[in-house]
């Protein structure tokens, strides 16, 4: 399947959107991913949902708000929202081609729209972008307000004719200090800031940029960065000095955008793969198909940090990569594993085994077949990779020794609680 987007929830629920043309076969449509069951939502399993009339590259608005509920803007279908803790989907008209308001229903109007950028700010207030040709002409950025604490709940902004007029928005972000940055695949970017009540007291447009390349997703970090990508590589907004930069080592064409730390991004490509960015060292990794990647044209990126993986949509299914981290604090050994496994001293590519999930201070233990000890790996005296905050795991590295025997081998984590051995193989 060629999936468009992939969102890692809070809750470790990966949500994805796949569909390769208009209306779509049974499965295709919205999707996601619990760790241990997939759901399909579409006109075939979900009463609610209407089919997807529109361009297929073009199903990207999503959205997880405040509440850890889901919001879905379609190539088509308008807005689906979905209640996670009630298991129950709403809909949005928001166009205002035949009405000028903003309802939810609790089943399909029947009404024409495409939405392919969704975001929440630090108020609270969602913001869409609203598809505009010859006969939707009431304003390409909408505010909403889904707590409908005021009448009106909405407003819409910049509708053709005005100054800040910017066709058919492809990605809203929002900063980390609640500047609103919207973009086009015409290479416009408009920055916004609002005192709190952006419905009632309008928006102040910070920066109107005309001059970049397509503008696919932007990714806000702290400190008022934002990483913008764009046809002609990566771009850095710092809203604290109101400066829009050009990086100068990733300089070519980015379909996606993702960090895991501030200064470790992961950038897509649509027909490279995947770039590791490390901001710090101004170095870059690439990841492709003969890393195992399933296609080279990455089309999104999300970093799922419960679980520690990278989730890779790309325009043949979807992949994940191993980050060796996650923000769930892990108590014990028992899911501690080692890779690769059996490692090969005659592959080129297995230069050292890791350890992953072991408990945070915890040591590894490796022994040999007869019961005795081979090594024993420490977070204060070996290659140790903590997450950020060092509270949540350990990963230990270890580069058997050369004289070392070709066998079996037994590895085990060493904590506060106990763990099962497992086994470890060394081969030629």
């Amino acid at each position: 399947n060629y999936f468009n987007r992939v969102y890692a929830a809070r809750n470790g629920t990966v949500w994805m959107t796949t569909l390769a043309s208009g209306n779509p076969p049974w499965y295709e449509g919205i999707m996601s991913f619990d760790g241990k069951q997939w759901s399909l939502y579409n006109r075939f399993s979900t009463k609610l949902i209407n089919t997807f009339s529109g361009g297929g590259s073009d199903f990207r608005g999503i959205c997880e708000d405040n509440s850890g509920n889901m919001w879905f803007g379609t190539s088509g279908s308008e807005i689906y929202k979905y209640y996670t803790s009630q298991n129950i989907w709403s809909s949005y008209f928001v166009s205002g081609y035949v009405f000028d308001s903003i309802r939810e229903y609790s089943y399909y109007p029947y009404y024409w729209g495409i939405h392919d950028a969704i975001a929440q700010d630090s108020s609270g207030y969602m913001w869409f972008s609203n598809y505009q040709n010859n006969t939707i002409t009431t304003g390409p950025l909408i505010c909403y307000d889904a707590a409908l604490s005021q009448t009106p709940s909405y407003r819409r902004f910049f509708p053709q004719g005005t100054d800040y007029y910017i066709q058919n928005i492809s990605s809203i972000c929002v900063d980390s200090r609640g500047y609103i940055l919207a973009g086009n695949n015409d290479g416009r970017l408009l920055i916004l800031k609002h005192n709190g009540n952006p419905i009632k007291d309008g928006v102040q447009v910070v920066l109107n940029q005309s001059n970049l390349s397509s503008i696919p997703e932007m990714y806000a970090t702290s400190g008022g960065i934002t990483w913008i990508a764009t046809g002609s590589g990566l771009y850095k907004y710092n809203s604290v000095k109101d400066s829009l930069t050009a990086d100068t080592v990733v300089k070519s064409a980015i379909s996606c955008i993702a960090a895991e730390t501030d200064l470790i991004l992961w950038l897509g490509t649509s027909g490279s793969g995947l770039i590791r960015y490390d901001v710090a060292r101004d170095s870059t990794k690439t990841i492709d198909m003969t890393n195992g990647l399933v296609s080279n044209s990455v089309t999104d990126l999300s970093i799922d940090r419960n679980n520690g993986y990278l989730r890779i949509g790309t325009s043949a299914g979807l992949s994940r990569y191993s980050l060796g981290h996650t923000n769930v604090a892990v108590s014990d050994n028992a899911s501690i594993v080692a890779y690769p496994n059996p490692f090969s001293r005659s592959n080129p590519s297995h230069r050292e085994i890791v350890f992953k999930h072991c408990a945070v201070g915890a040591k590894v233990l490796v022994y040999a077949f007869n019961g005795s000890l081979i090594k024993q790996l420490s977070p204060d005296t070996d290659n140790a990779y903590q997450s950020q905050d060092n509270s949540f795991e350990t990963t230990l590295r270890w580069i058997p020794s050369a004289r070392l025997a070709p066998g079996t081998y037994y590895y085990v984590g060493q904590s506060q609680k106990p763990a099962k051995t497992k086994k470890l193989l060394i081969v030629p």
